[in-house]
Formats: structure tokens, C-alpha cells, sequence
């Protein structure tokens, strides 16, 4: 039954050019399983200690499947804690691991953004085994609906009433009714992309409550080059990356075209906005989040709660991941309370809320 459990484990987490380490017992066969499994995945050894420094030598960023027995369980989770607390571990396969280990894996504080699974049919006192799934990828895995953050219930959860809505990179402007229904009156959509701002103009303009700006928002004012693509939400400032290359070849480049860039802080002094305390920012660049963050430190002593899409892969050429944004955001007084990649594990979208308002939250 163990054979049995290894082999769903690699079939069911890894995919082709899938990263996998094995730490532990019945390793050099373990490397036999990922293969039959997945012939093309990129299948690595490691020691409890030295896992993630093996990695950062390699140039690995990121696993799709982490093997440990249950002799190594406790030295290992705790040698790869940076990449736990950034998403950058899938899937974790635990092998002979007894019910009483389970508990304390379970209760792993590292571990809490990871559902525990095993498959039907094989009882953990039988094979040992079980599998802590991230559940970012659980709509990819669990048979779940698809579908991003639920952003009005995330802000009844957190008790934010929005005040206002900041969207950048907003294409067509199809939130406005979300908007509309959460009570928000003052609405900014940006989105750089002309064709796209032309259907955005048609819909929005004119709109109580409502400013839209065609510009791409970046770090510093100045031209920027769009690249175009076969679908107008996937333009970016960025070229596109290989990942998004391999994952989607029926999103290319079709041109490029010059565009006014704009911090975030300039563009609100420009259309004469000012940022109210209690604001939704709402992200959506393609791979250039940092730079709409970092051309906007003033407005984000406004902001209540960010919704945001963060990268797990190189989807574009030099887009900021997911331990950029992370980093960047604690470090400005928020924290991430949920995180979901319901149609593709190389990107999603994260939410954090803010932990040192220095005013009343509106509905506190």
C-alpha cells in the first residue's frame, strides 16, 4: 500500500517539468516512482538540513513536490520554513508517518496554509501517508469551483467598509457593479492598454463617483512600451516570460505600443484625487505589481486592504514574485490573510489587509 500511496502522490502533484526533492528513507527509488510518473520531472536528493540551501545553489525557487519519511519530518519542515511561509512548496508527501506524527505535523505552525489529504481508499494506519496540499491549489487539485478571492466577502471578514476603490490595471471595468454593490462612490480604474480603456470609456465614463485614466503606473513618470497581446488583459510593460510562453501559447505578442507611464502618487495629484483613508487598491498588471507599489508610498498610507496578483513563475520577463510583493507589503504594515490559484499554479491572487491603520477603519 505504500508503493501504492508514492505512485498517486507523484502522479497526482507533480507534472511535467516538475521540480520534486526526496529527503529520507527508500529515496533512490523514490526517484524511480517520480519518473514513471512524470518522465520529464526534475527530481532531486537532499538531507533534512540542507534542503533549501541545495536549492538556492541550484537557482531553484520552487517546488511542486517535497518527499519526507518519517524519520526526517520534524528537521525538514524546519529547514524549509522561509519557503513554506512563501508558497513556494506545493505539495508535501509524508511517508510512514504514524497518527500520533500526523498531530504534531498538523498543528505545524508553518504548515497552516496547507489542507492535509490522503486518497480514498488507503487508511493512513495502513500506508502512513498523507499529503499537506497548499490550498492556493486546491481548486487545481480538489475538484473545487474556479475562481479568484472573493473580495466583498474578504472585507466583511476583516470588518474594512471601503471607502473608496483604487483599480490599476482595470481592462473593461468589469468590477464596477462588485463595486457598486459593496457601497464604494469613489472609483478610480487606470488601464494602459488602449484598445482596452476605449470599451472601459464606453461603459464607465460619465458614471457618478467614477474616474478612469488611460496610463500604464509605474515607478517613474515617462514613456513605456505595452506589449500588446492576443488578449487584451494579458498586455504588460514586461515582455512576456517563458512560463507564460509554455502555459499558454494562444497568448502571444501581437505589437507594441508607447504609452504615458505614471507613478500612482503623481496620477491621483494629476486628476486631482486625494487617497481617503480606508481605500481598496486592486492590482492587476501582469507582472509589474511592484512597480504600481513602489511609484505609490503616499497613497498607501490610505489604503485599507490590497488585492493583488503575485507570480510563482517568470509568466513575464522580470516580474516581480511572490516574495518581492510579500516583503514589500509586511514591511508597509499589511499582512496576507487569503491566497488562491484556481487556474494556474504559476500565478494567482493574494489579499492583505492592513495591521497599523493609523486611522478608524470605516465600519470599526
Amino acid at each position: 500500500m505504500t508503493a501504492a500511496f508514492e505512485l498517486w502522490a507523484a502522479k497526482s502533484f507533480l507534472r511535467p517539468k516538475a521540480v520534486a526533492v526526496s529527503v529520507g528513507a527508500d529515496s533512490e527509488s523514490w526517484v524511480t516512482t517520480a519518473h514513471d510518473a512524470h518522465p520529464t520531472a526534475d527530481v532531486h536528493l537532499s538531507t533534512a538540513d540542507s534542503i533549501a540551501s541545495q536549492l538556492a545553489a541550484q537557482g531553484i525557487r520552487h517546488l511542486q513536490l517535497l518527499r519526507l519519511t518519517s524519520e526526517v519530518v520534524l528537521d525538514a519542515l524546519q529547514s524549509v520554513e522561509q519557503l513554506l511561509r512563501y508558497a513556494r512548496i506545493d505539495a508535501i508527501a509524508f511517508v510512514g508517518v504514524a497518527p500520533e506524527l500526523r498531530a504534531r505535523i498538523e498543528m505545524t505552525p508553518s504548515l497552516s496554509d496547507y489542507a492535509f489529504i490522503r486518497p480514498k481508499g488507503m487508511e493512513m494506519e495502513t500506508t502512513g501517508g498523507f499529503v499537506a496540499l497548499h490550498r492556493r491549489l486546491v481548486p487545481l487539485f480538489g475538484g473545487h469551483k474556479k475562481e479568484m478571492l472573493d473580495l466583498p466577502a474578504l472585507c466583511r471578514a476583516h470588518r474594512i467598509a471601503p471607502a473608496a476603490v483604487i483599480h490599476v490595471g482595470a481592462n473593461d471595468g468589469a468590477e464596477y457593479e462588485m463595486y457598486a454593490g459593496m457601497g464604494i462612490g469613489r472609483m478610480l480604474f487606470v488601464e494602459a492598454n488602449p484598445a482596452a480603456f476605449a470599451r472601459l470609456h464606453a461603459r464607465l465614463d460619465g458614471k457618478p463617483g467614477v474616474t478612469i485614466a488611460c496610463c500604464a503606473v509605474v515607478e517613474h513618470a515617462g514613456p513605456v512600451t505595452l506589449h500588446l497581446s492576443s488578449r487584451d488583459e494579458a498586455s504588460s510593460v514586461l515582455p512576456m516570460g517563458p512560463v507564460l510562453n509554455d502555459h499558454y501559447p494562444s497568448i502571444f505578442e501581437t505589437g507594441r505600443v508607447e504609452v504615458p507611464g505614471k507613478p500612482l502618487d503623481l496620477l491621483l495629484e494629476e486628476l486631482a484625487l486625494r487617497a481617503v483613508p480606508g481605500t481598496l487598491l486592486n492590482i492587476d498588471v501582469q507582472g509589474a505589481e511592484l512597480m504600481v507599489l513602489n511609484g505609490a508610498a503616499q497613497t498607501l498610507h490610505h489604503i485599507a486592504a490590497i488585492n493583488v496578483e503575485v507570480n510563482f513563475g517568470e509568466i513575464y520577463q522580470g516580474c516581480a514574485q511572490v516574495e518581492e510583493i510579500e516583503d514589500f507589503l509586511i514591511s508597509s504594515g499589511f499582512r496576507r490573510v487569503a491566497l488562491t490559484s484556481p487556474y494556474d499554479p504559476a500565478w494567482g491572487d493574494a489579499f492583505y489587509v492592513r495591521t497599523n491603520a493609523p486611522w478608524p477603519l470605516p465600519g470599526q
